[in-house]
């Protein structure tokens, strides 16, 4: 008997602390709706910024479980006080965005492989370290955002053989 009970505290203790928030959604779909009102003026301890609450997810659904806001600031060089102030660049959702806050839009397009840009892409190591440059991007694969990295750690391997090669001639 004693078994049993034990048993039934076990299922009651286990059975309360599952439980079902929601759906599983995908990452990018979890993310709230831009902010598109945000205000700031200035106080006497700094800076008060103000702004709506998100109610929805980008993807229209209701938005529940806000627990906070993160801001990050960013500083302003003190040495160059004529610099711009920093711009918030997207890439995704502008027409979340107050038309009156837009500067400036601009397309991009991946890279347009011709069979002679193709054939180029077999020249990095031959091209690197001409006087003195080395060259990155995703041209020099497939135009991914992965390419670039390895274009780049390509362009460091050639970097550092070349410089090994002057240390040795130097060495000589």
């Amino acid at each position: 008997m004693k078994n049993a009970w034990l048993l039934i505290l076990m299922v009651l203790v286990a059975g309360s602390a599952c439980g079902k928030k929601g759906d599983p959604r995908a990452p990018e779909l979890a993310t709230p709706k831009l902010i598109t009102n945000l205000a700031a003026r200035s106080t006497a301890d700094g800076v008060a910024l103000t702004w709506n609450r998100p109610t929805e997810y980008v993807d229209g659904s209701e938005l529940k479980d806000l627990a906070s806001f993160v801001i990050f600031r960013k500083e302003i060089s003190r040495s160059c006080l004529d610099c711009p102030v920093p711009l918030l660049v997207t890439l995704n959702r502008s027409g979340e965005i107050d038309p009156a806050r837009i500067l400036r839009r601009i397309v991009y397009h991946h890279p347009l492989f011709t069979p002679a840009s193709v054939a180029a892409q077999t020249r990095q190591r031959e091209l690197n370290g001409v006087r003195g440059t080395y060259y990155c991007g995703a041209w020099w694969r497939n135009g991914f955002h992965e390419d670039g990295v390895a274009s780049a750690e390509a362009a460091v391997a050639h970097f550092e053989q070349d410089h090994a090669q002057r240390a040795l001639h130097r060495s000589a």
